[in-house]
């Protein structure tokens, strides 16, 4: 996942935490493949294939 300071869900995600270079542990995975739930700094957050990509 790379992070770019333009897209407002990337904003989002480094308003919560995310940095760059943080690993990303995927926590669940919805039966369709999408959305997911990952775990960074002690959350749990869900995003949509399209913006983990």
């Amino acid at each position: 996942m790379s992070l770019s300071p333009e897209r407002a869900v990337d904003q989002r995600l480094m308003a919560l935490g995310l940095l760059p270079g943080m690993v990303l542990k995927l926590v669940r995975r919805a039966p369709l493949g999408d959305p997911i739930a990952v775990e960074f700094g002690g959350q749990t957050v869900s995003l949509r294939m399209a913006e983990a990509e």
